[in-house]
Order: C-alpha cells, then structure tokens, then sequence
C-alpha cells in the first residue's frame, strides 16, 4: 500500500480535522512504523507514519494498534524532541508525496516523503535538517517521484482499514515464520536422535549373541591370540567376519559377547523408552506446528497479552516489596538493586533464565537486576544497569569501573557458598565512568 498524492490529501485533511492535538507517546511498531499517540480533550487517536518498503503510509489508525517492539535510536530522538508537545497542523507540500507536520511553540518540524521504495522522515530546525531515516535529497518532479497506485481511497477509513489487513498479514507470516522455525530446529534433532537409537537397536539386538553362540559352537577351546577378525560361517552357512580384540583368545571372546549381549539387553529396554518419549515430542510438536499454522491475529494478541500479563505480574510484586532498590526508566524497564546479602540472594530466586545480571567487576557490590519490557535489549538499557551497577558498589568512590553483566541462566550456585554468592559461567565485561550519574538517576529514573 502506497499512498498517491490524491490519497496522502485525504489522509492529512482528516488528521487536521482532529487537530491541534497532544502527542502523549511515541512507539515503535511493525518494523519501522512510529507510531503518535494523540490525545485531545477526551478523545484519542494514534497517527500512524509507516516507513515499511511497499506500505507506506500516513494515516490516522482507526482499528487497534496491534504489534509493538523495542524503541530504537530514531524513537529515542523523536521522542526526546516531540513527546508531550502539540501537533499544530499537517500540510502537503504543494500537492506531492511531501507532508510537513508543524508543532505549536516549538521551531522543529517533521518533514515526511511517501516514496514506494524509499520512504524517509527527516527533522528540521528552521529548515535545517538535524538527523533523518534515511536520504532526504529526492528529486520532487512528479514525473520522477513514485509509480502511482491504481487505487484510489475514498476515505480515511478505507486507508486505515487496508493498511490493517496488510499490516495484520506480514505479522501473521513473519510470527509463523518465526515459530515454525524454532520447531522445525527441534523436530529435526528429535528425529536424529529417534532415528540414531532405533537404528542401533536394530543393528545389536542379536549381534553379539550370536557371535558367542558360533564361537561356543565351533571355537570352545581357541586359545589363539593376536586375531583382529576371525572369518568363519553361521548356523545357515553364509560366511561372516567376527571382529575380536588381539589382546584375548578366540575363546576369551564367548564370556566377552555373552557379557556384552546382557549389557545391550538392558540398555534396549532403556533406549526403548527413550524412543516412547521422543515419539511423544515429535507428535506434540508437529500438532503445535499444525496449530500456529492455523493461527489468526487474534490468537496472537493473545500470546502476546498473556506473556506480558506474566511479566507484569513478577514486576507488581516487586514494586509492591520493600525489598530492595527498584528503579523504572521511560520505557518501562525495572531495575532491581539488592542492598544486602539476603536480597542479593532473593535477587538470585527470582531472576528468569533471560533476565540480565549485572554486578562490579572485583568488588564488593550489590546484584542487580534488569527486567526489559520490550522484551529486547539495547545498548542505553546496558549503560543504565552497567552504572547503576557501579554506583551502588565499593568501586563507586573511583568515578568509573569494569561491570560483569550476563543472562540468569549463566549464574550458578555451588554448595556451602555464603548468601549472595554465586558462579558465573559466562559472561561479558564493559567499561563505565558515572560522572554526574547522581543526576541522571534524579531526572530519568523513577523510584518505585
């Protein structure tokens, strides 16, 4: 879906309608979609700006926002510039796929071009550009600007209502895709392993039996040593090549198979079992995959809603403790801080297997912890946790200090260790200074 510049006339004369308007939030959603939560008296809308190549798009939203992720760095600015500031009024640029949106008592705008392959959204200052998406220098001739569409929209509504379907397909392809892939991964190491095990209860089951039997048949008393192999027949006359170890006689080598055949006895009924239960996984994730096959949006929303209702719950408890210093910074994320040996050691108890671990490097120090809400990490989360790490241990005094930071699922606990010790398997290290941190805390972080 690409707007032409009929379409794009439209679009802004019914965002006009609802302005001048508040931008309470800026979010990331599908890919690169920015998403402005608009608030005005009562009412509320979201403006939807889609840089996604092949659907691109200005619009206002009248369906659900249905897909978020993590802010990146041209959210980060935006937000910086535009959060909590009023949308004036959007204009077309003399009647091109150029839209320039103004804000009340501000001197920045934003300045968006709806082109098919190349969409870009550039911030200027008094006509001087401070950072854009991508390539602002586009030829503007209309000859040169864009393949028109066929379609054309006859109203808002009409835009908004195909942007969703597109939209909801490409979230529906990508998380099956996603999903599919990750099962596929596992199938094919569970039907390895089952195919590995049957195969070789196949090839032992009698194997070394009767071996035994023809060497206890023909060979009783074969004291010969030095034999790598012993070419001889079955009990059917086919001929065979029994292989013996140098080190023993022929004879030897009946207690050896006999032993040997009770030994793999055992060991099929146990890899028996073992081939019930990869059955059983094999079945459960081909009907899994059978299932997100058949999946729609809604069942989606849903996953998703439920792994957040989950998160938020540990989150809640956790604000609602005294335990422990938690901080939450503008996006959301938590970060716990133990203040002594016990919570260090609860720190340990409740981290998930995903969750990150940061703690000074060489001294003492207190365990913190980061829960992200965008379910991803980036580097500004990774400095946060890396300083406060700093600043609330021994090496606080320096100004500066190495931080250890892994995924809970590296720490481990080994026996007779004190409270709030712990192993780390793996991890990496960075460099931090916090010069004027105190000040940081004050003005981006919230105390909960």
């Amino acid at each position: 879906m690409n707007l032409n510049h009929k379409d794009i006339s439209l679009a802004v004369n019914d965002i006009n309608s609802f302005l001048p308007a508040l931008v309470n939030k800026i979010k990331k959603g599908y890919n690169n979609e920015i998403i402005f939560e608009l608030y005005k008296k009562d009412d509320k809308k979201n403006l939807i700006i889609s840089l996604n190549p092949g659907i691109v798009s200005l619009h206002i939203s009248y369906h659900p926002i249905i897909y978020k992720s993590e802010a990146d760095k041209i959210i980060l600015k935006l937000r910086k510039i535009f959060e909590r500031k009023i949308i004036e009024r959007i204009v077309q640029y003399q009647n091109e796929r150029i839209v320039n949106i103004f804000f009340l008592n501000i001197s920045y705008y934003l300045k968006f071009i709806i082109f098919t392959k190349t969409p870009s959204l550039g911030v200027y200052e008094n006509d001087k550009l401070i950072f854009s998406t991508a390539n602002m220098e586009h030829n503007f001739n209309t000859d040169n600007s864009s393949i028109e569409v066929k379609q054309n929209y006859f109203s808002s509504y009409e835009i908004s209502s195909d942007y969703y379907k597109k939209i909801s397909y490409l979230i529906l392809k990508e998380y099956k895709q996603e999903k599919i892939k990750k099962i596929n991964f596992y199938l094919n190491n569970y039907r390895k392993t089952y195919d590995k095990i049957k195969s070789e209860i196949l090839n032992v089951k009698d194997y070394y039996k009767n071996w035994a039997d023809i060497l206890a048949s023909y060979y009783p008393n074969d004291n010969r040593k030095g034999l790598s192999e012993l070419k001889t027949f079955d009990f059917y006359g086919n001929e065979i090549i029994i292989k013996l170890n140098p080190s023993y006689s022929v004879k030897d080598h009946i207690t050896i198979f006999y032993n040997k055949a009770k030994k793999i006895a055992k060991s099929i009924n146990f890899n028996q079992n073992r081939i019930e239960k990869l059955k059983e996984k094999i079945n459960k994730l081909e009907d899994e995959k059978r299932i997100i096959e058949s999946y729609e949006l809604k069942d989606i929303i849903k996953e998703i809603k439920k792994t957040e209702s989950k998160d938020g719950i540990l989150i809640k408890k956790i604000s609602n403790s005294r335990r422990f210093i938690t901080y939450k910074d503008n996006e959301g994320n938590i970060y716990i801080i133990g203040r002594n040996e016990d919570e260090n050691h609860h720190i340990l108890r409740i981290g998930k297997k995903d969750y990150l671990w940061f703690h000074a490097r060489d001294y003492p120090g207190s365990h913190l912890l980061l829960i992200n809400n965008s379910k991803k990490i980036d580097n500004n989360m990774i400095s946060i946790a890396g300083k406060l790490a700093i600043f609330y241990s021994k090496c606080r005094k320096f100004n500066e200090g190495y931080v250890i930071y892994t995924r809970c699922k590296y720490l481990r606990r080994s026996k007779g260790m004190k409270k709030g010790e712990v192993n780390v398997l793996k991890y990496k290290s960075l460099f931090f200074r916090i010069d004027g941190f105190a000040d940081f805390i004050e003005t981006n972080l919230t105390k909960i």
